[in-house]
C-alpha cells in the first residue's frame, strides 16, 4: 500500500497540494484506504489516466513513516500559507471598491474557515452516538442540583418552562411598545453574566449609560428615573456604591449601535466571541437595523443571518422584534405568531419565540387611566408562541417597571 491505515491523513485535502496531480493522486488512495482495499501503481494509474512515472514521482515524494507526521504538518502549515496569501491577494485588489464591513466579513470567514492541523468541522453519527449517555448522565447530574440543563435566564419561572437557552439557538423577544421588552431582555443578560456566562447586548434604542442605570435600579432596587437623574440620598448612594463593585466583576459587554448593520454586528460578535467568549448576544431591536425600503425582504435577510451566526458562534441569539399593530385592533390583545408575518422570515428562523403581554396596561389603557405601571408591581405574561424542542404555554411573572425589573411571582408572596 502508498498509505498505512495507521497514519491519520484525515487532516488533508487534495487542496492542500500545490501539485494539483499529486492532489488526485492523494484523494484517490485516501479514498481506497478508507474502503479497506489493496492497490498498486498500474490499477492507479488506469483509474486516474495519469501515467505510471507521476505516480511514481508521488511514491518517491513519500516520506517514511518515521517522518510522516512532521511531512504531514509541513504540508498543512504551507497550505494554510497558499490560503492566508490568496486572501491577501483578494483583498488587495478589492480594497478601493467593496464596502469595509464586507471586507472584514470575506476576511474573518475565510481565516477562520481555514481549517488547521488536527481540527474537523464534521463527527460521523457513531461519534455522536457514543457520547449520548454520558450527555444524558451529565443532563440527570444538572437536574439533581437543581441546574438547568442550558444557560438560564436567571428567572426560575421561566427555565422551568424553557430548560434554559443552548447555543445555536434564535430566540425572539416579540411585543407592542411599552411592554418592557429592552428591560426583559437586559434582566436576561446580566442574570447570565451573573452565573457566569458572559453576554453582550447592542441596543439600537438607548446608549451605554441608559442600559447601565436599567441594570443598577434592576439590582438595587431604586428607581430607574432617580439613578438616571442623580436624584439619590445618602443611603442610595451606598447601596449604589457597594452593588457597582460586585457589577464591576460581572462579565457583560454594552455595544456602541451607532449605523450598526448586520455586517458590522457578525464582525463585532465574532471579535466578543474570540476575546471575551461571550455565550449570549442580545439585539434591540430587529426593525432599527433595516436598511431599504424592502422591508420584509431585509428582515428576512437579517433573522437568517443571526440564525447561521447562533450556530457559527454556538452561542443563543436573543433578538427583539416589535409587533405589527394589527394587535391593537383586536379584542384580546394578546400577541400571537401571526403578528410576526411582517417581519420576514423570523418565525421560521426562530427557535424560541416569547411575546409580552401586560395585561394591566391595557385594561387600563381601554378606561383611559394613566398608566401608573412604575409605582406597582403588576403580573406579565410571558407568551411563549414557538419552541422547537419543547411546548407552548404561558409564564407568569412579576414586572416592577419603576425599578427595570422582572421577578419569579413565587418572590413575591
Amino acid at each position: 500500500m502508498f498509505l498505512d491505515d495507521s497514519i491519520d491523513v484525515s487532516v488533508l485535502t487534495k487542496d492542500d497540494f500545490e501539485n494539483t496531480n499529486f492532489g488526485v493522486v492523494f484523494e484517490y488512495l485516501k479514498n481506497k484506504l478508507e474502503n479497506g482495499e489493496v492497490i498498486d501503481v498500474f490499477t492507479a494509474s488506469a483509474d486516474l489516466k495519469l501515467s505510471p512515472e507521476t505516480l511514481e514521482d508521488f511514491i518517491d515524494s513519500v516520506p517514511d513513516l518515521f517522518n510522516f507526521e512532521n511531512a504531514i504538518k509541513k504540508l498543512k502549515e504551507e497550505s494554510i500559507k497558499r490560503q492566508l496569501k490568496h486572501v491577501a491577494e483578494n483583498i488587495s485588489k478589492t480594497l478601493d471598491n467593496a464596502n469595509v464591513y464586507e471586507i472584514l466579513e470575506y476576511v474573518e470567514k475565510r481565516v477562520l474557515g481555514i481549517e488547521v492541523i488536527g481540527e474537523r468541522i464534521y463527527e460521523t453519527l457513531k461519534e455522536t452516538l457514543e457520547t449520548y449517555f454520558d450527555e444524558v448522565e451529565e443532563m440527570q447530574k444538572r437536574r439533581l442540583n437543581n441546574e438547568f440543563v442550558g444557560i438560564p435566564s436567571g428567572i426560575n419561572d421561566l427555565d422551568k418552562f424553557l430548560g434554559g437557552f443552548k447555543g445555536g439557538q434564535l430566540i425572539i423577544i416579540a411585543g407592542r411598545p411599552a411592554m418592557g421588552k429592552t428591560t426583559f431582555a437586559l434582566n436576561i443578560a446580566t442574570n447570565m453574566a451573573r452565573k457566569g456566562y458572559p453576554s453582550a447586548f447592542f441596543s439600537l434604542e438607548m446608549n451605554q449609560k441608559q442600559l447601565r442605570n436599567k441594570i443598577l435600579a434592576s439590582a438595587t432596587h431604586i428607581e430607574y428615573n432617580k439613578i438616571a437623574h442623580g436624584f439619590i440620598n445618602g443611603n442610595e448612594r451606598t447601596i449604589i456604591k457597594d452593588i457597582i463593585n460586585q457589577l464591576k466583576r460581572v462579565p457583560i459587554v454594552l455595544g456602541k449601535t451607532t449605523n450598526l448593520t448586520i455586517d458590522s454586528l457578525k464582525s463585532v460578535a465574532r471579535k466578543l466571541k474570540r476575546e471575551y467568549k461571550i455565550q449570549g448576544l442580545f439585539v434591540d431591536y430587529l426593525q432599527l437595523m433595516t436598511k431599504t425600503t424592502d422591508l420584509v425582504k431585509e428582515l428576512g435577510i437579517i433573522t437568517r443571518q443571526l440564525k447561521l451566526l447562533a450556530l457559527e458562534l454556538d452561542i443563543p441569539i436573543f433578538l427583539l422584534s416589535q409587533l405589527s399593530r394589527n394587535v391593537e385592533h383586536r379584542e384580546d390583545k394578546r400577541p400571537m405568531l401571526s403578528d410576526l408575518r411582517d417581519s420576514g422570515t423570523i418565525e421560521q428562523d426562530a427557535d424560541i419565540v416569547m411575546f409580552l403581554y401586560r395585561p394591566a396596561y391595557y385594561a387600563r389603557k381601554k378606561v383611559k387611566e394613566k398608566d401608573e405601571h412604575e409605582n406597582k408591581a403588576e403580573r406579565i405574561e410571558v407568551i411563549i408562541g414557538k419552541q422547537r424542542e419543547g411546548e407552548t404555554g404561558i409564564v407568569e411573572l412579576g414586572f416592577f417597571g419603576k425599578y427595570s425589573h422582572f421577578f419569579d411571582l413565587a418572590l413575591a408572596r
